[in-house]
Formats: C-alpha cells, structure tokens, sequence
C-alpha cells in the first residue's frame, strides 16, 4: 500500500484527529506523517504497513528523528511503545498516552541537555 492510504487507514482505526500518538497537537502546519518502526529501505517498498508505522505529527517526528541520533535508547523505547500500539490495534489509551507523555518529557530533557552542551562547546572554540 501507498504511505498516504496507510495513513488514511491508521487515522481511522486508532483514532488520531486531534494528538498524534506523542501527544503533539495535530494542526494544518503541523500535520501527521508516518513513522517507520524499523527503518524503511528502498529494496523493501512494502514497508509501509500498519504493523510498521506510528502516527506522528511533523514537530514530533523530528524530534523522534534527533534522538535516533543521539540517544538511539530512548528512540528504541518510543517504537517499543509504538509497536504495542499496534498489536493492540485500537484507539491510544490513557495509560498508553501517560507513557508517551513520560517518555516525551525524557526526550526533551535529553534534547535541551545536547543543545546546551552545543552552545558551551561553541564558546569554548
């Protein structure tokens, strides 16, 4: 299946018109998209799949993306979460959503502690 029609599909079964399953508003600028569980390759274009995708909007795929980089831990976590999502294949819970919002929190600890290490590394050149 096309990524758009997988996306339709997943919209409707779990639910995901306002948050996206991070917990981030879903708006016109900052639309859903779809994330690759295990990463998507070229060579496999049925990647695509339900089982394989989570639903994120812009900004938090983004700020999934940075954390795959540099705290591949925590980015592991939040598709081990994802993944339970899918094999529940139903609506995000509230003790699903309390766990992303946990994990959430972690992430933008970890991300605000590199932008900070950056800054300081910048002055001391």
């Amino acid at each position: 299946m096309f990524r758009k029609e997988v996306i339709k599909l997943m919209v409707e079964m779990y639910q995901t018109y306002d948050y996206c399953w991070m917990g981030y508003p879903i708006t016109e600028d900052n639309y859903i998209t779809y994330h690759h569980i295990n990463e998507y390759r070229k060579s496999k274009p049925k990647f695509s799949t339900i089982e394989n995708g989570a639903l994120l909007s812009k900004d938090a795929h983004n700020h999934l993306n940075s954390l795959e980089h540099f705290y591949p831990e925590l980015y592991h976590e939040f598709n081990y979460f994802f993944k339970i999502i899918n094999e529940m294949k139903c609506p995000v819970t509230p003790e699903m959503r309390a766990i992303m919002q946990s994990l959430v929190t972690r992430m933008n600890e970890a991300l605000a502690t590199k932008k900070k290490s950056r800054r300081k590394q910048r002055y001391i050149k």
